[in-house]
Formats: structure tokens, C-alpha cells, sequence
């Protein structure tokens, strides 16, 4: 039997202020709300006394792997390449929705003090792993990646490969089968990229408590339009795509 005074309307409006709200318990209650890529839903989280609501409660982790670099394995040693060195300072991921020069976030914040130097073409597994780490769910449409310069930096005993890159001068480049080493450039004027981040259905899905799994495949081609590649000491220019691997969990 309803209890005298009982007004459904007024009570369903109760409800729905409290799962309207992400930052207010509803009891010993806590609703956050959240959106990845369209669809919504509710967190609740119980407890006596009740927990404090904020969004940092709906997270899910971002694993990175980047794939070693498919290479010729006939051409002659002119156009041969054994290594592609490079040599990340930073790796930052982009909330969808947010301008293009913020809503970034940092998920590599180690590398800034210590970087990590690869060889996508050398004796390497067929993925790396560079990052596993925990941000707010949401949906997130790009990866930012940082390189060290090309030009001299200072003494090259800081680095933890001094011979790569004539003798640590740079630090990203393709060493060809003849000896000669290929610096790689980039198409702005910093030394960065930016990868959209490319799924079946768009941008990609975080849902609290999930694990989504990215893949970077880096290559290189000139930057001129020459017909004969690899040759006289052309400028090579690093490109790169983003492939959400194995979708979420």
C-alpha cells in the first residue's frame, strides 16, 4: 500500500537529480555518469559512510605497443634498412571534443626525464610495449608523440646508445645495408605526431573499469617527390597510424 503524501512524480524526480549529479551522494550512495563515443551510463558505488562522488572514480586503462617496422628484405644494401632509430620523449593522449591544443593527457610523464630509445627494424619482438596507464573513461580520438631532437644535444655519452645516429647526434634515423645514415624529419617544426587514433567505429571507447589496447605502426618516406627512393642523401620524413588492436575489455 502507498503511504499517505506518497507523489510518484516528485520521487522520480528525486531519482533523477541524484544520477544527474557527479560530484553528490544520494544517501550512502555515489552515482557518477560518464559518455564514451555516444553511450552513457551510471557508476554507483556504496558505502557507509558514503564515498566522496567524482569523476576520477570512472577510469579504465590504456595499454600502448608500438610494432616493429616491416622492411625489404631483398633490396640491395643501398636501399636496405637494418635500423630505425627513435627516440620518444612523450606520449599523450587526446580527449575527444576538447580543442586541439588542450585536452591532453600524459601518459608517459617518465619519459620527459628519461627517454625511450628504439630500434623498430633491429632485432626486436613484433610489438613493444611502451605504456600501460590509468586515465578518466571517456572517448579519446588521437596520440601525440614526442621525439627527441635531430640536432646535436649536447654530449652524446647522455645517451644510452652513443653510436646510433652518427655517434649521437641525432636522435631518430634510418641507418641503411651501405652504411649511410638517414636522418628523420618531421613535418612541422617541432619534433612530434599526430596519430588519430583510427577504429571501426571512430575514436575510440574508454568505459570505466575497461582496457583498451592501441598499436603504433612508424614508417618512413621522403619529403620530395623523388622517383628513386632512398638515394643522394633525401630527406626522410617519419609517419605513423594508430590501430585500437584488440578493442576493450
Amino acid at each position: 500500500m502507498r503511504p499517505p503524501g506518497y507523489d510518484l512524480t516528485k520521487s522520480a524526480l528525486f531519482a533523477l537529480a541524484c544520477l544527474a549529479s557527479t560530484t553528490v551522494g544520494c544517501g550512502n550512495s555515489c552515482f557518477v555518469g560518464y559518455s564514451a563515443n555516444g553511450n552513457g551510463g551510471v557508476v554507483v558505488k556504496a558505502g557507509n559512510p558514503p564515498p566522496v562522488c567524482t569523476l576520477d572514480q570512472a577510469r579504465g586503462n590504456v595499454q600502448v605497443a608500438m610494432a616493429k617496422s616491416v622492411t625489404c628484405q631483398d633490396c640491395a644494401p643501398v636501399a636496405e634498412v637494418r635500423h630505425m632509430f627513435i627516440e620518444l620523449h612523450g606520449l599523450q593522449i587526446h580527449s575527444y571534443g576538447e580543442d586541439e591544443d588542450a585536452g591532453w593527457l600524459d601518459l608517459t610523464p617518465e619519459f620527459a626525464k628519461k627517454p625511450l630509445e628504439l630500434d623498430l627494424v633491429g632485432e626486436t619482438p613484433a610489438d613493444i610495449h611502451v605504456t600501460s596507464s590509468i586515465v578518466p573513461a571517456g572517448t579519446y580520438d588521437a596520440l601525440r608523440l614526442q621525439f627527441g631532437p635531430n640536432a646535436p644535444a649536447g654530449e652524446s655519452e647522455a645517451r644510452a646508445n652513443p653510436e646510433r645516429c652518427n655517434g649521437g647526434k641525432g636522435s631518430n634515423c634510418l641507418m641503411m645495408g651501405d652504411g649511410r645514415t638517414q636522418e628523420l624529419s618531421f613535418a612541422g617544426r617541432t619534433d612530434e605526431l599526430v596519430l588519430p587514433i583510427a577504429g571501426s567505429s571512430g575514436p575510440l571507447p574508454l568505459v570505466p573499469d575497461s582496457t583498451a589496447r592501441l598499436q603504433i605502426r612508424l614508417g618512413a618516406r621522403q619529403a620530395t617527390e623523388a622517383s628513386v627512393p632512398l638515394l643522394e642523401g633525401l630527406p626522410m620524413r617519419l609517419i605513423g597510424e594508430v590501430a585500437i588492436q584488440r578493442g576493450t575489455d
